[in-house]
């Protein structure tokens, strides 16, 4: 599972500071900002975007979540059990 955009290779500057040419507060900026990028598949055709990320002209922004479990999901890995 990725966690940021180019996390390999963030963590591979973060063990070689030195041959990056970074100090530590420039790697962890860096971090930072690959931290704040979203993405988001889906129709860019949409009006402000698409539909699970769209910012308006106003610059405000909104994401759409998506739904929560239809059923319960406390069975073995989240999953729910067939019924019989």
């Amino acid at each position: 599972m990725r966690v940021v955009r180019g996390g390999a290779r963030l963590l591979q500057a973060r063990h070689h500071l030195a041959e990056a040419g970074l100090s530590e507060e420039q790697w962890r900026g860096r971090r930072q900002a690959a931290r704040s990028f979203i993405s988001a598949d889906g129709a860019s055709g949409k009006r402000f975007g698409n539909e699970t990320i769209r910012v308006a002209p106003d610059g405000e922004v909104s994401i759409k979540l998506p739904a929560p479990p239809a059923g319960p999901t406390n069975t073995a890995h989240g999953r729910r059990q067939p019924c019989p």
